[in-house]
């Protein structure tokens, strides 16, 4: 009895450890690559799944409610801004905690400010993953650019994203990276980037 439930127990693991390799394969962030973030009326705008390469405290978590008219990136910051400096908060960036970009946290630099402000971009299937407004700190090569096309129904970054990685796929594109050049995330520049 006791070896029976060793071994499921044991296989249990397994399958939990493959399945977990799985994912983060899928959707991972990698430390290959950082992207310089920027500044917008004096706060630090990092995406869903980026990690900071610097530390932080959490201050608050803000939200812009649902009711957007215009879904675009700048119109959903615009948004958040609005109730950051209503709410009189101090914070040097805001944290998107949420893929559809209504909510975000505040954050703080712990000590003195970094000299660039940078974060480990998400990695997609091989692919990184790089939000408007945001710039590679190495040199890239432009490949291509792709286009999802607007008829989505799901408003949200990871929908769009599974979108352009399908025409990238589709297109046979051969890049290291996707750079949205659109606010509203339906194009992307593919680039590569240069060793």
């Amino acid at each position: 009895m006791k070896l029976k439930t060793t071994i499921w127990i044991g296989l249990s693991i397994l399958v939990l450890t493959v399945t977990t390799a799985f994912i983060n394969k899928s959707t991972n962030t990698s430390s290959n690559l950082t992207v310089e973030v920027q500044q917008r009326e004096g706060l630090y705008i990092i995406f869903p799944r980026q990690k900071p390469t610097f530390e932080y405290e959490y201050v608050k978590t803000i939200d812009a409610g649902n009711m957007i008219n215009n879904w675009r990136a700048s119109t959903l910051v615009e948004k958040l801004l609005k109730v950051y400096k209503k709410e009189g908060i101090k914070g040097d960036a805001i944290i998107f905690t949420e893929d559809d970009l209504w909510k975000a946290y505040v954050i703080k630099f712990k000590g003195d400010k970094p000299s660039k402000v940078t974060v480990e971009p998400e990695k997609r299937e091989g692919i990184f993953i790089i939000y408007p407004q945001q710039k590679p700190t190495v040199e890239t090569e432009y490949v291509k650019t792709i286009d999802a096309g607007n008829m989505i129904k799901n408003w949200r970054a990871s929908t769009l994203i599974e979108k352009l990685l399908k025409v990238y796929k589709k297109e046979g594109v051969n890049a290291d990276a996707m750079i949205f050049t659109e606010d509203d995330l339906w194009k992307a520049d593919c680039v590569k980037i240069k060793k």
